[in-house]
């Protein structure tokens, strides 16, 4: 395990971070699918009312499962993967300097650490995911340049606010 541990952390660790921010985003889109589909369709199977049985309710039950099944946008995950994979090697070159010029873990430096975190990582990552999707998605500059100009200021004060919590 030492010498797992001591390539996967140690000389390999630029593609370690790089795979586990593609792998993450990936999951992270898994769930929030499985998510969007449960709030839509979660009505259907567990009604707020009980109704009585009837041969009726057979037919209706073929209806909803053949009307709302699951189905899983594997573009939608591939683009997000994507983009992960694209801001893992960001991530892991602003961290890296970020430790080299700030080193220490005094609380004075977590908060030093945490503003730069805020107001360069976290701006840079989302302007990446918004530009990365927009063209994985083949949307035009200016579609890409609205998005950015609609969502990037909002998403980052959430982020802030939540300290990606």
């Amino acid at each position: 395990m030492g010498i797992l541990r001591q390539l996967l952390f140690g000389k390999y660790l630029l593609i370690t971070n790089t795979v586990s921010c593609g792998l993450m985003m990936a999951a992270g889109d898994v769930i929030q699918q499985r998510s969007e589909y449960w709030k839509k369709y979660s009505h259907k199977y567990f009604p707020t009312s009980v109704i009585a049985a009837s041969p009726e309710d057979e037919e209706t039950t073929a209806i909803i499962s053949s009307t709302s099944m699951y189905g899983h946008d594997y573009a939608r995950t591939r683009n997000m993967t994507v983009v992960g994979l694209i801001q893992g090697p960001f991530h892991h070159w602003f961290y890296t300097i970020l430790d080299r010029v700030l080193p220490g873990r005094s609380a004075k430096l977590i908060v030093k650490k945490t503003l730069l975190d805020q107001s360069i990582a976290s701006p840079t990552c989302l302007a990446i995911f918004f530009v990365g999707l927009g063209i994985l998605e083949h949307c035009k500059s200016e579609e890409i340049c609205k998005e950015l100009k609609l969502k990037l200021k909002i998403r980052w004060i959430k982020g802030c606010l939540l300290l990606d919590v």
